[in-house]
This record gives structure tokens, sequence and C-alpha cells, in this order.
């Protein structure tokens, strides 16, 4: 959670911040937060999409797509 925050405060600031937008993903995906992780990823692709962390976001994204999945099945 506070790395989240942190990158959320980034965030705050610099909206188009590259680095602090896929963390942010990665933050949000490993503390159960589906949904933002999702929000976060997709927005870091639409922005940045030959950035060199592309190709992780992908896999993240589809990490958790499949979550949101398995959670929409309970």
């Amino acid at each position: 959670a506070a790395a989240e925050a942190d990158f959320s405060a980034v965030l705050d600031h610099r909206p188009d911040d590259a680095w602090a937008r896929y963390h942010r993903g990665d933050a949000r995906l490993a503390s159960g937060d589906v949904r933002g992780a999702i929000e976060d990823f997709d927005g870091f692709l639409a922005a940045h999409p030959e950035h060199p962390h592309a190709s992780r976001a992908r896999r993240s994204l589809e990490e958790a797509r499949r979550r949101l999945a398995d959670e929409q099945k309970k």
C-alpha cells in the first residue's frame, strides 16, 4: 500500500510519468487491486507502447485480466 501511495503521489504531479504508472500497476496487482492494475497497465501501454517495459506491462495486464475473470467466476 505504501508503494502504491508513493507512485500515486508522483502521478498527481506528473500524470504522464511512465515509470510511476507502470510500477503503481505492479503494486496494485501485488496488493490484489486487479481493477486498478488493469487501469494502470492499460494507461501505460496506451501512452507508451514502445517503452522498454511494454512487454512486461502486457504480461502483467494479461495476469490482471485473468485474476479479474477468476474473481468474477466466484
